[in-house]
């Protein structure tokens, strides 16, 4: 076993060991929507994107299992739908999983920079709805080539292997050029061979999906105490922060606004 299958291996646990730890944080939020510390817009834009990123992980586990021949009847009895759920399942949840990190990020960005007006624009309106329900359109407009228009031809060599051919001659040179092109550029600047190439992919489409619940577990306050509470039967501590101790040596005309911040850090 090559280091690469080690590193493969690892990853690949990762991410098995990730989707329930991420589940259970979904439905923490879901169940405790309407309570005061997380009723707010973050915290149902977390939901949408950590469905993004179960629905990816599961995709590479769809993809795991054919490459390890555990099932090779099962794959072979989809034929090319097989491959058509894959590459389906992928390009759809990674889009969404990009636009939902964008979301978020422009969430955060008018919680610190528009303070005042924040939760009347994410949490009082109908802008929150407007975002998520674009980021899945967006989504589902990115493989509606995939799903309707690309064709797959299926190339059986021996009794326990399935390769995919695109049968549209257009995608299948548009693909081609792009390995050619993009693999073979990426793998001369990092200097590694085909094998690790793949690795460094899937290692980042890992950390890309799996660092959210424990990022968020881990440093998100509301969070980690109804995680625990619910799932392990105890409450973490928080620590109390006095407000009044980072205004008081503000000017009196930027104290509103330091306390709006304060107030936005999880909305």
């Amino acid at each position: 076993m090559t280091y690469v299958d080690v590193l493969a291996m690892f990853v690949n646990i990762f991410m098995f060991i990730t989707v329930p730890i991420y589940i259970l944080m979904i439905i923490t939020l879901v169940k405790n929507r309407r309570e005061e510390t997380l009723k707010h817009s973050f915290y149902s834009l977390v939901i949408s994107i950590g469905i993004a990123d179960i629905g990816a992980m599961l995709s590479v586990f769809f993809n795991i299992v054919a490459s390890f021949a555990w099932i090779p009847s099962f794959y072979l009895a989809l034929g090319d739908l097989a491959s058509r759920i894959y590459n389906t399942c992928a390009f759809f949840f990674s889009a969404a999983q990009v636009i939902g990190v964008f979301v978020i990020g422009l969430n955060r960005f008018t919680a610190y920079m528009l303070p005042m007006s924040h939760q009347e624009i994410w949490d009082h309106g109908k802008w929150l709805r407007v975002v998520v329900v674009l980021q899945w359109l967006i989504a589902f407009g990115n493989v509606i080539p995939i799903m309707f228009v690309w064709e797959f031809n299926i190339l059986t060599s021996d009794n326990k292997t399935t390769l995919f051919q695109w049968t549209n001659g257009v995608v299948a040179d548009n693909w081609n050029t792009y390995n050619s092109i993009m693999i073979k550029g990426q793998n001369d600047w990092l200097c590694v061979n085909l094998d690790t190439f793949w690795l460094l992919v899937n290692g980042g489409t890992c950390m890309f999906s799996t660092i959210t619940p424990y990022a968020l577990i881990g440093l998100c306050t509301p969070i980690r105490e109804r995680f625990f509470e619910m799932w392990c039967g105890f409450i973490v501590k928080k620590k109390s922060t006095n407000v009044a101790m980072v205004t008081e040596s503000q000017p009196e005309e930027q104290k509103p606004r330091n306390q709006a911040i304060q107030q936005n850090r999880h909305r």
